[in-house]
């Protein structure tokens, strides 16, 4: 006997074994098999019937399909680890599309505008992993969601985390909008909550150009006045270099 088993029911199969299988079974699928895989997963995604994974993006990366892969992004909240930061800067470079990069960058705004150590250290290491691959564009803009994302959102702990010092600086050479924020945000916490010898560090790292700016030098003088008060019936003075 000769039975006609329709590629429709062929997908119906694998579709019902879960996600795992279907992940597995588009390394050898046709290219019409991979197509409409990977249509139901980014439905699956989109749906929130199925959670965002690294191997999901790993494997939509694979089909070399642009839209397939920011349909996906969209479907990332955050960076959950560093391990998938280098995921996405090696998909970057590798597919060179201004609208992946675009969409990897909301994903970073969403990743530390939760304001949270980790996720800042996470967003930080991402920026060094694109400037170990050399793409200034994107490390410039990535530098300016950062900031952006982090003061939509500011509370006073981001001002005495070890990231500070950075943020400081990315703010400064970001839009000077933003390092006006940045300041104003900072003058607004109470000074005993606030890493202002970190924040200066960072910035007479750039030169002249950030010591001479008034609202560096703004900064410097709460530092020599918190420096003081430290140090009442001990040297009266600080300069504010003194960090």
């Amino acid at each position: 006997a000769v039975v006609f088993w329709p590629r429709e029911m062929n997908m119906k199969v694998i579709k019902s074994c879960g996600l795992s299988y279907v992940l597995s079974y588009l390394k050898v699928a046709s290219s019409v098999e991979m197509s409409d895989l990977c249509n139901y997963i980014i439905e699956q995604l989109e749906g929130r019937k199925i959670a965002f994974s690294k191997d999901i993006f790993s494997r939509l990366c694979q089909t070399k399909n642009e839209e397939l892969v920011v349909r996906s992004l969209k479907c990332c909240n955050t960076m959950p680890n560093i391990a998938f930061g280098k995921e996405l800067v090696t998909r970057m470079d590798e597919f060179k599309s201004e609208k992946i990069n675009s969409e990897v960058m909301e994903v970073l705004k969403r990743t530390t505008s939760t304001n949270n150590e980790t996720s800042l250290s996470i967003g930080f290491m991402f920026l060094d992993m694109l400037e170990k691959h050399r793409m200034i564009v994107s490390l410039k803009n990535a530098r300016e969601c950062i900031v952006e994302a982090v003061l939509s959102k500011t509370c006073a702990q981001i001002f005495k985390s070890n990231n500070v010092g950075r943020l400081a600086k990315f703010a400064f050479l970001s839009k000077s909008s933003h390092f006006n924020k940045f300041v104003d945000e900072v003058t607004k916490v109470d000074v005993r909550q606030v890493r202002l010898g970190l924040i200066l560090e960072n910035l007479m790292l750039l030169g002249d150009e950030a010591v001479a700016h008034p609202l560096v030098v703004q900064l410097a003088n709460k530092r020599a006045m918190q420096l003081h008060s430290k140090n009442q019936g001990g040297i009266p003075q600080f300069s504010w270099r003194q960090t």
